[in-house]
């Protein structure tokens, strides 16, 4: 995706040209595909359950948020790709975060 191939830029979009080096979408998404497939799985179940400090993500919780969230976008693609009405207002991250702490430390816990 190049930069100049779009009118207005998006404020969160101006990471995702950063972060894609002037990438067509093709290999963009070639290239994540190929670094899934080089993930250090051993590593990954090494890691398990495990956290750097109290309260904070495990990798299976992070990896759950980034695939909640894909899930959220694609939705919202779909929705504007088919031009099935409104594309759904922004999510408000406060608000999505206190529904999976509730998810993944409950408060009787």
């Amino acid at each position: 995706m190049e930069n100049q191939e779009i009118k207005k830029n998006p404020e969160f979009l101006e990471s995702v040209l950063k972060l894609n080096e002037g990438r067509s979408l093709n290999d963009a998404l070639h290239k994540s595909l190929k670094d899934i497939e080089a993930l250090d799985l051993a590593k990954l179940n090494r890691i398990g359950l495990k956290v750097y400090e109290t309260d904070k993500w495990t990798l299976h919780t992070i990896l759950q948020h980034l695939i909640d969230w894909e899930r959220i976008w694609c939705f919202r693609a779909i929705v504007f790709a088919r031009n099935e009405g409104t594309t759904p207002v922004a999510m408000d991250q406060v608000h999505h975060f206190n529904i999976i702490e509730e998810r993944y430390w409950p408060l009787d816990a």
